[in-house]
């Protein structure tokens, strides 16, 4: 299932509903979304999991161990064996990363 179809067809409540007072300044809204994912680091076959903590149509932040092992670009995906979609690191705070899709 690619990123796309996948945003189109989760609901519920996104952060925003719960803090009213944040604007939101993305170009597309994230919701929260707590799955699991896979990284692809470029030019390998290796894959690290990783949790989805949100999502939206062009970007994904991401909770896992090695943060900051992460190169400034990867492919994202959320099964194993998935061509996936390219990403670019845009902020990496502790144990999470934020990335957009390219």
């Amino acid at each position: 299932m690619s990123i796309q179809s996948l945003w189109s067809i989760i609901g519920g409540r996104s952060r925003l509903d719960v803090i009213p007072n944040r604007e939101e300044k993305r170009r597309s809204p994230r919701k929260s979304f707590y799955e699991s994912g896979w990284i692809r680091l470029e030019g390998g076959f290796a894959t690290r999991q990783c949790n989805v903590l949100e999502l939206s149509e062009t970007g994904v932040r991401l909770c896992l161990p090695d943060a900051e092992k992460i190169p400034a670009t990867f492919t994202f995906s959320f099964s194993k064996h998935a061509l996936g979609q390219r990403a670019r690191l845009t902020s990496r705070r502790g144990s999470q990363i934020s990335a957009e899709f390219f």
